[in-house]
């Protein structure tokens, strides 16, 4: 066990960080939907790609491009 599964254990909120957001696409399965949100959320910064949500439900999260509609 190391630092941050110490951490983890007792801090839920903690996300692990995601190396490579470069790689979304359309129909993309994370293994949950945080991990998801994460991924998206890193990739818009980084991308400077503002986006908002469509539908979102326990699981299933629909966002789409706000520069789509331009």
């Amino acid at each position: 066990m190391n630092a941050v599964d110490d951490i983890q254990e007792h801090d839920p909120i903690i996300v692990p960080m995601v190396t490579d957001n470069t790689k979304l696409y359309t129909g993309m399965i994370c293994e949950n939907k945080e991990m998801m949100q994460h991924m998206v959320k890193c990739f818009a910064i980084k991308s400077h790609a503002p986006y908002e949500v469509v539908e979102s439900t326990l699981t299933k999260w629909v966002i789409r491009c706000k520069k789509s509609n331009e």
